[in-house]
């Protein structure tokens, strides 16, 4: 089991908008969107380390 900390892997985008709706938005609009998106993300890795915590203590309980 690797155990090395190299931080999240994301093959793509989390979040994607077409042009014509983003170019729709007010800036104020679009500055919402940009703070939610950063707080779902760090939410996000939170959650995915304690994930992690729980698959490699696991093994390791029953070892």
């Amino acid at each position: 089991m690797n155990t090395l900390a190299v931080g999240n892997y994301y093959a793509g985008f989390e979040w994607g908008y077409n042009p014509a709706f983003w170019q729709g938005l007010s800036e104020a609009s679009r500055n919402v969107l940009f703070d939610q998106m950063a707080y779902y993300l760090a939410q996000h890795r939170v959650e995915f380390d304690k994930d992690v915590e729980k698959a490699v203590s696991a093994p390791k309980k029953a070892a």
